[in-house]
């Protein structure tokens, strides 16, 4: 992910387009769930997390102060050295094909923003993901969303045409997106935009629409472009 380019702060943290920039909503709306757990924390000990497909490091600029123990995976060597600067403990792990490098339930929480929409073997990668997680940690993940009827067509294009469509295999509504997470136990799932132009349109640095485009989100995640899914591992 290329560096956001930038004259102000977005949240008053990172360098960005805009002040309540919807592109980053993802990282405030992840740290609504890490940030209580992080403080939950007791002298020395830290919140282990592993942020999967870490790219530019984003969500630690959302974290810093807290005590938590960053780890990322990342096949980018630019995207690694940038994480690394940031803080991270990096491994280059190709999470289509190899396992990733950690002992069980080694994480309180494990995140993916914007990763499983890229990956073919998903399945594989996911049980990795959850094996490493914690009983009890969380695991959050954000990926586009798509109308039921588009989903299903963009899905049956890349299977025709066998090649990614945008870097994409996987084309997630909300139903295909809850089944992926059968069985456990989804405790959110909210989208952070509906209408965004942060280039061309100042809208963005107003708080009221950030709110507006939040609310939405909350109320109809289906029909807002991203969302985040918040998943507890079961405790044995």
């Amino acid at each position: 992910m290329k560096a956001v380019q930038g004259q102000q702060l977005a949240f008053g943290v990172i360098p960005s387009y805009r002040k309540y920039e919807l592109f980053m909503a993802r990282y405030v709306g992840m740290m609504e769930y890490i940030r209580p757990l992080a403080e939950a924390k007791k002298g020395e000990e830290k919140l282990e997390l592993l942020d999967l497909g870490s790219g530019g490091g984003y969500l630690h600029y959302f974290g810093q102060g807290l005590p938590i123990a960053w780890t990322g995976v990342e096949f980018k060597p630019e995207r690694r050295q940038a994480c690394s600067e940031l803080g991270y403990s990096m491994y280059a792990t190709n999470l289509e094909i190899e396992p990733l490098p950690f002992g069980d339930n080694a994480f309180d929480v494990v995140v993916a923003s914007h990763v499983f929409e890229h990956l073919e073997n998903l399945d594989g990668a996911l049980k990795e993901a959850w094996r490493v997680l914690k009983p009890g940690g969380l695991m959050i993940v954000g990926v586009p969303m798509h109308v039921g009827v588009a989903g299903l067509l963009m899905t049956a294009v890349y299977r025709i045409r066998g090649e990614k469509i945008g870097g994409h295999c996987r084309f997630f509504t909300m139903r295909s997106l809850k089944k992926l997470f059968q069985g456990k136990e989804i405790i959110d799932i909210r989208g952070f935009r509906l209408i965004s132009a942060r280039k061309r349109f100042g809208w963005e640095d107003h708080y009221f629409f950030y709110r507006a485009n939040t609310i939405w989100g909350r109320l109809l995640p289906s029909l807002t472009p991203e969302v985040n899914v918040v998943v507890r591992k079961e405790i044995n």
